[in-house]
């Protein structure tokens, strides 16, 4: 008997550490729906080259907790029409209102057209409820609201007119100034820089009866002489009287 009495007091407490573990579930609501922000103006700022924008568009994130699939319905709007409330899901599909909208986060991309040269301001606004399914349906619900207008912001600069970068004229290079001749005696040649090679060929346009300096590197490397032959020649002798190198002049 009191083997019996100990266990039927260990079922009660396990019921009742149960029921307290399972009864937060059931007194916290499991349908909740959060719009952010809750609040952001329409502004059409002017453009001082194009004037003011046609549209503006703005983003808002929606958080929908539930059990189950829930019935997403769209009301109270004002301001702007309904048909520009457009609710797309993580993979940028477009989510209808309705029935069979699954817990989760969503985008509402909502698009304003310019309200004109009005003298004032107009605010808009509009509310998303969530009802779920089951034996027990729960809802929640959330609004958004804001202002519409031109140059909201007074502080804020208005973009410039572009203006396209000019440019500048080209200047033609100065040509280079030609070397000045040498004065004094003897030929009026102009000493020639040349790297000669032993019977090398090659063509420069001498005097076949003057004797000219061989210049490599701006340092004196020989002189050429007239020697006598067939053909108009000069053989280079380096600064100690060898010869090195001839030169065929034509």
């Amino acid at each position: 008997m009191k083997l019996m009495q100990n266990q039927l007091r260990k079922i009660i407490q396990r019921t009742w550490v149960g029921l307290l573990l399972v009864s937060p579930m059931f007194l916290t609501a499991q349908t909740s729906i959060t719009i952010t922000p809750a609040n952001r103006n329409f502004d059409f700022p002017l453009d001082v080259a194009k004037g003011w924008p046609s549209q503006v568009t703005n983003t808002f994130q929606v958080a929908i907790q539930a059990l189950t699939d829930v019935n997403l319905q769209l009301s109270g709007t004002s301001g702007i029409p309904s048909s520009a409330f457009r609710l797309t899901d993580g993979s940028g599909n477009a989510v209808n209102y309705g029935a069979g909208v699954k817990a989760g986060n969503y985008t509402l991309t909502i698009v304003a057209n310019d309200p004109g040269d009005t003298g004032q301001s107009a605010s808009w606004g509009g509310t998303l409820t969530v009802t779920s399914g089951g034996r027990r349906p729960e809802s929640d619900s959330a609004s958004m609201t804001g202002v519409i207008g031109r140059d909201l912001n007074p502080n804020a600069p208005t973009t410039p007119p572009t203006t396209p970068p000019t440019t500048p004229p080209t200047t033609p290079p100065t040509p280079p100034t030609p070397p000045t001749p040498p004065t004094g005696g003897g030929s009026t040649q102009l000493p020639i820089s040349i790297i000669p090679t032993p019977w090398s060929g090659g063509t420069a346009r001498l005097s076949p009866t003057d004797n000219h300096r061989i210049l490599m590197d701006g340092k004196p490397l020989g002189v050429a002489r007239h020697t006598r032959g067939p053909q108009i020649e000069k053989v280079i002798y380096d600064l100690n009287g060898a010869v090195n190198a001839r030169l065929m002049l034509r």
